[in-house]
């Protein structure tokens, strides 16, 4: 019974077995890397390790609302950027809105010798979930 349907089914048990190895796949990847981390990981690591938070959204984005403290890099200057080298030695948490073009940057990074380069996973939208801060340049103008 189990066969003839696998039989006649045969491209949805396929899908069904891509999609449980996908997920094994992402699962063990996700514990094993050590360059994202959480929210919650990156204000330890700022504190503790006096981190830097990078912002790599536009320009106009940062202004809008960023990470407390955070410094603006576009992604599009990362790795030619001036800031950059003074900071080689330092932890870097990078981050954009969802997490995936800072990893992209990540990569840029480590590329280019950084060695301590981290990913905030989820972006800026995991840190505001979190119900963490977010300040502004007319909030930063006024302190």
């Amino acid at each position: 019974m189990l066969q003839e349907f696998l039989v006649q089914n045969w491209h949805w048990a396929l899908l069904a077995l891509a999609s449980g190895l996908w997920w094994l796949i992402e699962t063990i990847r996700s514990a094993t890397d050590t360059s994202r981390v959480t929210p919650a990981q990156a204000v330890i690591m700022v504190n503790r390790q006096d981190a830097v938070l990078i912002d790599i959204r536009p320009e106009a984005d940062y202004r809008k609302g960023h990470l407390p403290n955070a410094i603006s890099i576009p992604a599009d200057r990362i790795p030619e950027d001036r800031k950059l080298e003074a900071l080689r030695s330092r932890h870097l948490i990078l981050y954009c809105d969802s997490g995936l073009r800072s990893a992209t940057a990540c990569k840029k990074l480590r590329a280019a010798g950084f060695p301590h380069v981290y990913n905030l996973e989820g972006g800026i939208a995991a840190w505001q979930k979190a119900g963490l801060p977010l300040e502004s340049e007319t909030q930063r103008k006024k302190k």
